[in-house]
C-alpha cells in the first residue's frame, strides 16, 4: 500500500466535506490508533498529537468512534457541544469538536479494522446524510487501499 494514496483520499474528503480533520484509526487491543490523517488549519496541540510517530492512540472506550461503532451515538453529530450540554454521556475531549462523523472501515472479510472519522472545530448544521454517504464510500476505498 502506498501511504500517499490513503493521504490523498483523506485530503479529498477533508476538502470536499469541509472538515478540519479527517483520520483513519485502527482498533488494536482496546485502543484507537490514528494511522493516517489529513488536517487543515488546526490548533497546535491537535497538530502535534496527530503527527506522533506510529500513531496517536487513545483507549477505545474513551472515544466517540467506539460509541458510534457500537450504536450508542449516531454516525453524524452536527453540534457536539449542544449534545454535551443536553446531558449525553460523551467522552471528554482534549480539543474543541463542533461536528463529528464516523463510519466503520472493514477488512475484506467483513471484520472491523477501525473507523474513518472527521470533525470540524465548530458545529456545522449543514452536514447531513449526503456527507455521511460520501464518507462511507471513502471508507470503502480506504479499506481497499489498506489491503493492497
Amino acid at each position: 500500500m502506498d501511504r500517499s494514496d490513503v493521504q490523498q483520499v483523506l485530503a479529498l474528503v477533508r476538502d470536499h466535506l469541509g472538515m478540519d480533520v479527517v483520520f483513519v484509526s485502527e482498533f488494536v487491543e482496546g485502543m484507537r490508533v490514528v494511522r493516517h490523517h489529513a488536517e487543515g488549519d488546526v490548533p497546535p496541540p491537535l497538530a502535534a498529537a496527530l503527527s506522533k510517530r506510529g500513531g496517536f492512540s487513545t483507549p477505545l472506550e474513551h472515544t466517540l468512534c467506539q460509541r458510534m461503532m457500537d450504536g450508542r451515538l449516531p454516525n453524524l453529530i452536527r453540534d457536539l457541544p449542544a449534545m454535551r450540554a443536553s446531558g449525553h454521556d460523551l467522552p471528554v475531549a482534549d480539543l474543541p469538536i463542533g461536528s463529528y462523523l464516523a463510519v466503520p472501515v472493514n477488512h475484506e472479510d467483513g471484520s472491523l479494522y477501525g473507523a474513518l472519522c472527521c470533525l470540524t472545530l465548530k458545529p456545522d448544521g449543514a452536514l447531513g446524510e449526503l456527507e455521511l454517504k460520501r464518507l462511507r464510500m471513502a471508507a470503502a476505498l480506504v479499506s481497499r487501499l489498506l489491503q493492497q
